[in-house]
């Protein structure tokens, strides 16, 4: 339900080098952030989020890992393969289990950008993986926190829009509609996700608000 002569970008592509269309070109885009109020290694790609009608940038963690795989059955044991000595997240160790098969994962020291990239790369063609995302970090109001995104949305409509046709493409389904918040799934989570949720609340008339789902962590400096 894009407004007439808007275009939607492709949500379906992971590889963080490509950016939606809508995506804001920040001056620092793509360098490593040096701030002591961010953890090493984290770098500014213009991921942001939107939490009560106010923009929140986020940068992109070198250290940390989340991945969703393409089922449940035999998650735990991809999961070991993934960190074993040779597999992509060699050096990376398991931190837990963000909801139904997706994992966190986590090193002790940052990876440069480049090195994260092709790790990532590797990681999201690995047999059995459906996706593979950075965590962010938020250094906006109540930061810094960590936040690994999932593979849902928590959207608000303004109940003048069905529901039906705002979630038709892109999506898996939705559920809910109390007060008009909905839960709506996607096959991918992570920076996709992250991407869709600011389309809808962006481009799409009915859209009041629009985040993916996502678990915090505070950190301590």
């Amino acid at each position: 339900m894009a407004a007439s002569g808007e275009s939607k970008p492709n949500l379906r592509d992971s590889n963080e080098d490509q950016k939606p269309e809508i995506a804001a070109m920040e001056p620092l885009e793509g360098r490593v952030f040096l701030s002591a109020s961010a953890p090493a290694g984290s770098w500014d790609a213009g991921d942001y989020y939107w939490s009560s009608d106010q923009k929140y940038p986020l940068l992109r963690a070198t250290d940390e890992m989340v991945v969703g795989f393409e089922h449940t059955k035999g998650a735990p044991r991809l999961a070991r393969e993934l960190i074993a000595e040779d597999g992509p997240l060699r050096g990376f160790k398991f931190s837990q289990w963000l909801g139904s098969g997706i994992a966190n994962f986590k090193r002790k020291t940052p990876l440069t950008v480049a090195k994260f990239r092709a790790t990532r790369r590797k990681t999201d063609a690995a047999p059995g993986v459906s996706w593979a995302s950075p965590g962010f970090v938020s250094v906006g109001q109540g930061g810094p926190f960590r936040m690994s995104v999932v593979n849902s949305l928590y959207v608000t409509l303004d109940g003048t829009v069905d529901p039906a046709e705002v979630f038709a493409k892109g999506f898996t389904g939705y559920s809910g509609g109390e007060d008009n918040h909905y839960t709506v799934n996607m096959v991918k989570g992570g920076v996709m996700a992250l991407r869709s949720g600011n389309w809808l609340k962006e481009h799409v008339p009915g859209v009041i608000q629009a985040s993916a789902d996502h678990w915090s962590t505070v950190i301590l400096l």
